[in-house]
């Protein structure tokens, strides 16, 4: 996937030196505008989380109803109150929000948090007020949180600022190394008892709303800055600014921290791994997960895989980065699934070796055979030290480094003792860092257990393979664009995908393969200097992604030195190089991207949008269901924002959309005739002015196997 700039670009989106979010997230003083006496209305909530969790600044309930309210002085208004608040908290009805915040304002509040709903996510006209306040509230200089939003929660300082009713009973969290943001509060609080029932101390818990000023990555980016924070996750529908979010990333790089983050709206086809541009963009949740590479972010599918992720990264984080494990067990079948999660997360498994393993043998019945993963069988597991002692042995053998260890069927009633296993893994102290217990049909409170004993616990085996596949690394840097197949497809090369193409009416410039120099400089002179050169061989997809383009060859010492260049890179890449493909230089003229898909669902599906990296930037594409004709390829091109630029814009000459309609045209009844195609990017496809037609560039050809 393209980049959308150099990460060193990136503006970070807030700093803390903004001493106004030191005013939203830790003031020293409340304004509660809308109070309420009654604590089950969200807008008498406040003052009763904010006295539960102990909060020692002053409050100021403001309501002309009351004189008196939770046995401080009330207020008629803001305007009214001794000194200006830190923080304003808005609960009042949408019609009185505007006057509320001007206020506010006036007042000198220097942060708000404002409840309520029915803004921009219900009309067009509370859109336009949201607008306003966000216009207001910028001159002001006063930052705001929400709204349609439910506040936050600084557990370590004992300010609950929610409404949130996870809030209500039971927390136990005082503070932690981790972070919670979201746009959705109920998500947040679903989120909340999950993490505290793993065990994950958390510090702040926010939710963001409507962001009409403060985004997920603005905060997350705020509390990186604090050292006590090492873990920041959250839920996204959307990015509000990503340029702020690539910031937040690079951010989180610097300092060392782990950012994952859950990305509502996605669907089961937008999940499916492709090799085209038009592939990954068929879903919102595709164009996401490269942003979130790019971001450094880690993606997680679920919440339990978060929770999964977090649980693990909070304490461990570190000795799980190319970590080298060893997987100990009673169940053969779990040892194995368990050893395939962590291969596929990134991680090794070595051997253990023959110096250590007449050691190890002394662990287990005779009749196992020493190996990685080690199969404890049932027995050994009534011998709790055993275990522990194992796992020090190959810890101190230097060999392996992280341990999982995989309980089945631990009953106090089946001769297993099950306190003393816990105790015994537990007594490994600092041993026990890079250690995940997985208790499969086990004592039905086995988890909680060794959760309160300090050991980190993941009873699902399929959340496994997420958490270390973020911890190891692979989940969170970032990856060039596939450009090997996945099992069930396979790339054309080159070659074959331009002479299938060109012989079902889509057409290319002047090309030729050449396997040599010599016939590459064949080619470039019938083509005429200057040239471009690309990598050709089989499975290669985006050439440019492994430097293997090189454009504008004018001569033929120049292109000695591109063919050997490109077909090195190819080679260094891990593909069979066969040559190079020749091709004269392209035209002037828009580029534009033009693809297809073939889906379970829907058949062909056609993809058109800006090309080169405004296609994956820009987002702005449009899709049709083949067959199409040139009327709705027309309206096709029409449905993207960018078709301004088609038409002639400023003083560029009007495009031959013509041309383009029928090469849509002719794509959508190329994929109809060859139900073997599964995939077709275009990109880019130049079109030149009126009546000069179009060129195709490049292309991928994906076809099922």
């Amino acid at each position: 996937m393209g980049r959308l700039m150099e990460p060193s670009a990136y503006e970070s989106p807030t700093a803390m030196t903004d001493d106004r979010l030191e005013a939203l997230f830790r003031p020293e003083s409340i304004a509660l505008v809308g109070a309420s006496p009654n604590i089950d209305k969200i807008s008498g909530r406040p003052f009763h989380f904010l006295q539960k969790f102990g909060y020692r600044g002053a409050v100021y309930p403001i309501n002309p109803k009351y004189d008196e309210l939770y046995g401080l002085a009330a207020y008629g208004s803001v305007l009214d109150v001794p000194r200006p608040p830190d923080l304003g908290i808005l609960t009042v009805p949408a019609s009185g929000v505007r006057d509320a915040v001007r206020s506010c304002i006036g007042a000198g509040v220097r942060s708000l948090i404002v409840y309520t709903g029915g803004f921009a996510e219900y009309s067009e006209e509370g859109a336009a007020i949201e607008q306003e306040l966000g216009d207001e509230t910028r001159r002001a200089g006063v930052r705001l949180l929400g709204p349609n939003c439910q506040g936050y929660a600084n557990l370590r300082e004992g300010i609950c600022t929610t409404f949130n009713a996870a809030f209500a009973h039971g927390v136990r969290s005082t503070g932690g190394n981790t972070a919670w943001v979201s746009q959705s509060g109920a998500l947040g609080g679903a989120a909340f008892g999950l993490l505290e029932e793993a065990g994950v101390g958390l510090s702040y818990w926010v939710s963001t709303g409507n962001e009409l000023d403060l985004t997920v990555a603005a905060c997350i980016s705020h509390f990186l800055e604090d050292d006590a924070i090492e873990v920041a996750c959250g839920y996204v529908e959307y990015v509000r600014d990503p340029m702020a979010f690539l910031a937040m990333g690079e951010r989180a790089r610097e300092l060392g921290k782990l950012v994952v983050l859950i990305k509502g709206g996605t669907t089961a086809v937008g999940g499916r791994a492709t090799q085209t541009h038009t592939g990954r963009l068929s879903s919102d949740g595709g164009v996401y997960r490269g942003l979130f590479e790019q971001a450094g972010v880690a993606m997680a599918d679920s919440l339990h895989d978060l929770v999964a992720t977090v649980t693990v990264a909070a304490s461990q984080r570190r000795s799980w980065h190319k970590a080298r494990v060893a997987v100990i067990g009673n169940s053969g079948g779990m040892n194995a699934l368990i050893a395939d999660e962590c291969h596929d997360a990134g991680l090794t498994l070595p051997a253990i070796s023959p110096d250590t393993a007449d050691r190890v043998a002394e662990f287990l019945p005779s009749f196992i055979e020493v190996s990685n993963p080690v199969d404890l069988q049932q027995g050994v597991f009534t011998h709790p030290e055993r275990v522990a002692g194992l796992i020090k042995l190959l810890r101190d053998a230097g060999t392996h480094n992280a341990f999982v260890v995989a309980l089945h069927s631990v009953y106090d009633d089946l001769g297993y003792d099950s306190e003393a296993l816990i105790r015994s893994l537990a007594s490994l102290g600092d041993a026990r860092t890079g250690l995940i217990v997985v208790p499969f049909n086990c004592q039905k409170d086995f988890g909680s257990r060794a959760r309160s004993a300090g050991l980190i616990v993941i009873e699902d085996v399929g959340k496994i393979g997420t958490a270390l596949s973020v911890l190891s690394g692979r989940g969170t840097a970032e990856q060039p664009a596939p450009s090997a197949t996945t099992p069930s497809r396979r790339l054309l090369s080159q070659t074959e995908s331009r002479r299938l193409l060109e012989a079902n009416g889509i057409g290319f410039g002047k090309w030729a393969f050449a396997s040599s120099v010599g016939e590459a400089r064949r080619a470039a002179e019938d083509a005429g200097f200057p040239v471009a050169v690309k990598v050709e061989g089989a499975g290669i997809g985006h050439k440019s992604d492994i430097g293997g383009v090189v454009l504008g060859v004018s001569s033929p010492a120049e292109l000695a030195t591109a063919f050997d260049s490109v077909t090195e890179a190819g080679r260094q890449a891990g593909f069979s190089v066969i040559g190079v493909i020749v091709e004269e230089m392209a035209p002037r003229g828009v580029e534009v991207a033009v693809g297809m898909r073939r889906m379970d669902d829907l058949g062909v599906v056609l993809m058109f949008g800006l090309g080169g990296v405004f296609v994956e930037l820009l987002e702005d594409v449009a899709f049709r269901v083949a067959p199409l004709d040139e009327k709705g390829a027309e309206r096709m091109m029409e449905a993207i924002k960018g078709a301004e630029l088609l038409k002639g814009y400023r003083a560029t000459a009007p495009a031959d959309t013509d041309a383009l309609a029928q090469l849509l045209v002719a794509l959508g009844r190329f994929a109809l005739d060859h139900p073997e195609v599964a995939e077709v990017d275009l990109n880019p496809v130049v079109v030149r002015p009126a009546t000069a037609g179009v060129v195709s560039v490049d292309a991928v050809v994906a076809a099922n196997v």
